[in-house]
C-alpha cells in the first residue's frame, strides 16, 4: 500500500542544505508565465492540454509511473512522476475538482527522469499527469480518497494560518538524493501558499492570494527545469526533479518568485 512516505523510498539520502532569505537573487524567467497563463485560466482539461501542448489527445505510456497515496488528509498530497526514459520535455498535473483544473506545469531543457510536488485537495477525485516526451503526449491517471473534512484542517485552522502567514520567514532549502549517476534534487521553500478561499480572523475580507508562481532549477548555471504553480500547491512546497548524468561537484541553484513579487534563491554543490 502506498502512502505519504513513498517519496523517501526511491533514493538513498545524501543531505545538502542551504538557506536563502526572500528577495535574494533574480526573478524567474517570465517566459514560464507566458507559456502557462492561458492554461491556468482554462476551465476544462481539454483546454489545458490544448494551451500547454497544442494538442487534444494523449496515449497511455507504460514506461511512466504516476505515484500518489491511496488516501490523504488533503493538505499535502504528494504527487510523483518517474520514467525509465530521458526525453521528457514538459508535463502537467491536473486535478478533477475545482473550476480550474491545472495545478502545476513544468518544462525541461535537459534530460530528466522524474518530477514531484505536493498539492491540496478538498475532496475525493482523480489526479491526471500529462507528459510530453519524444514528440508525443502521454497520460497517466490515479484516484485518491480524501479523509473527512478535506485538506485535513478546520475553518478555524485556516484562519489561524492566514493570521500568521505574514510573519513567516521565507527561505529555500535544497537537498539531494543520489542513485548511481542520477540525482533527485529537492527544493523546500518555506512559504504559506495562501489561496483566495481563506478568510481573515473576523470571517470576512478574503486574504489576498500569496503563493509561489514560478520555480527554476539550474545545474552548473544552465537551466534544467522551470515550473509554474497554482495556489493549489501545498504550503511549504517541496518540488523535485530527477536528473541523470550528474556528478559530485556539480552546482545546483533554485530560484523562485511569488504572487506578491517576492523572490528567493538557493545554491549548493552536489556531494
Amino acid at each position: 500500500m502506498r502512502n505519504n512516505t513513498f517519496l523517501n523510498s526511491t533514493f538513498a539520502s545524501v543531505l545538502v542544505l542551504l538557506v536563502a532569505t526572500a528577495s535574494a537573487g533574480p526573478p524567474v524567467d517570465a517566459t514560464t508565465s507566458l507559456w502557462s497563463q492561458q492554461a491556468f485560466s482554462a476551465r476544462t482539461e481539454t483546454e489545458v492540454i490544448q494551451h500547454l501542448f497544442d494538442r487534444r489527445k494523449a496515449d497511455v505510456e507504460t514506461g511512466i509511473d504516476l505515484r500518489v497515496p491511496m488516501q490523504s488528509d488533503g493538505l499535502t498530497v504528494p504527487v510523483q512522476i518517474l520514467a525509465d526514459r530521458e526525453d521528457i520535455d514538459a508535463l502537467a498535473i491536473i486535478s478533477s475538482h475545482g473550476s480550474r483544473p491545472l495545478v502545476t506545469a513544468a518544462r525541461f531543457t535537459r534530460p530528466v527522469r522524474g518530477y514531484s510536488t505536493r498539492i491540496r485537495l478538498d475532496q475525493n477525485g482523480r489526479i491526471t499527469a500529462y507528459i510530453s516526451a519524444g514528440g508525443k503526449l502521454y497520460v497517466k491517471t490515479a484516484n485518491i480518497k480524501i479523509n473527512v473534512g478535506g485538506y485535513g484542517m478546520s475553518r478555524q485552522s485556516f484562519r489561524s494560518v492566514g493570521a500568521v502567514s505574514k510573519a513567516i520567514s521565507i527561505n529555500t532549502r535544497i537537498n539531494s538524493r543520489r542513485k548511481g549517476n542520477d540525482t533527485e534534487i529537492l527544493a523546500l521553500i518555506t512559504h504559506p501558499m495562501e489561496n483566495v478561499q481563506r478568510t481573515n480572523k473576523d470571517g470576512g475580507n478574503g486574504i489576498p492570494a500569496n503563493y509561489i508562481e514560478k520555480i527554476t532549477f539550474l545545474l552548473n548555471g544552465a537551466k534544467v527545469a522551470e515550473m509554474a504553480l497554482s495556489p493549489e500547491v501545498s504550503a511549504n512546497p517541496i518540488t523535485s526533479i530527477v536528473v541523470p548524468h550528474t556528478k559530485p561537484g556539480d552546482s545546483v541553484s533554485v530560484r523562485w518568485t511569488d504572487s506578491q513579487g517576492r523572490s528567493g534563491m538557493g545554491t549548493t554543490t552536489l556531494k
